[in-house]
């Protein structure tokens, strides 16, 4: 018989995390988590969303997906139908997001060493921007 060696996935109590620096790691783990959520469900069902989360620390993080000019034109505006030039623009981010979360696809991660890591993480700083 085999033994299992780890404890494997357990659920955890939600509730108020005490130690500082495991409510950073926490949040940080699942800050991407939930970017990872919001371009699935963007990518999958064709919705325009976006998030905006402010740390601990008080920074902003956000995920926008076509962009964040889009969502808060539609919030301000719900029942406006775009212009032909306002649909050209937004087809044209909803394009570049889905060729970048391509190109994210085609990368294996787990193998990419500490200069190739550096380097990812200035294109995705760019692509924050």
């Amino acid at each position: 018989m085999v033994v299992k060696k780890t404890k494997g996935c357990q659920r955890i109590l939600i509730q108020q995390i005490e130690n500082q620096s495991d409510k950073y790691a926490s949040f940080s783990k699942r800050r991407l988590s939930l970017y990872k959520k919001v371009n699935e469900l963007s990518t999958l069902c064709g919705a325009d969303m976006g998030i905006m989360i402010f740390s601990l620390t008080g920074n902003l993080y956000s995920f926008f997906s076509p962009s964040m000019d889009v969502l808060m034109r539609r919030y301000k505006i719900p029942n406006q139908h775009p212009d032909r030039m306002t649909r050209y623009i937004e087809d044209h981010l909803r394009n570049q997001v889905q060729q970048q979360n391509q190109q994210l696809d085609e990368v294996p991660v787990e193998s990419l060493g500490p200069g190739e890591v550096l380097e990812w993480t200035a294109w995705f700083m760019t692509l924050q921007a």
